[in-house]
């Protein structure tokens, strides 16, 4: 579920500095094909730069603080923002997979099984008929 609607950023080191944040979050690497991959990382600002190799053409971001209040998990038992960002990267890895049948061509494996920890979160998707790669 790539964050707020609309178009994402161009690649570059200016917009990755200027907009952001040195949190934990999950981001979405894109090409010209769609999404290329998905991760997540305690630090986005630091792992996007590190993302340069992979030639991405745009990213998009979402810190787990705005994640959780859009999708109404600010109460969830979370053990640390680094422990929910590895949840919420599962999630969208399941959501990717049960949308395009397989992982996005970067992502090679996943870290962990697919994930029911944010089901309310695919339940919301799915019952709302969402499409969230377009």
């Amino acid at each position: 579920m790539p964050p707020q609607p609309g178009r994402p950023f161009d690649y570059t080191r200016e917009n990755i500095r200027g907009s952001v944040p040195a949190e934990a979050g999950v981001y979405w690497l894109r090409t010209s094909d769609g999404v290329a991959y998905i991760g997540e990382s305690n630090n986005l600002q630091r792992r996007l730069f590190e993302h340069a190799k992979k030639d991405p053409l745009r990213f998009q971001y979402d810190t787990v603080k705005s994640y959780c209040g859009r999708y109404d998990l600010v109460n969830y038992p979370w053990k640390s923002p680094k422990w929910m960002a590895h949840k919420i990267e599962n999630t969208e890895l399941t959501l990717y997979e049960d949308r395009f049948g397989g992982l996005p061509p970067l992502n090679r494996k996943r870290n962990d099984h697919r994930t029911d920890v944010l089901e309310s979160v695919i339940e919301t998707v799915y019952r709302e008929g969402k499409n969230w790669w377009p």
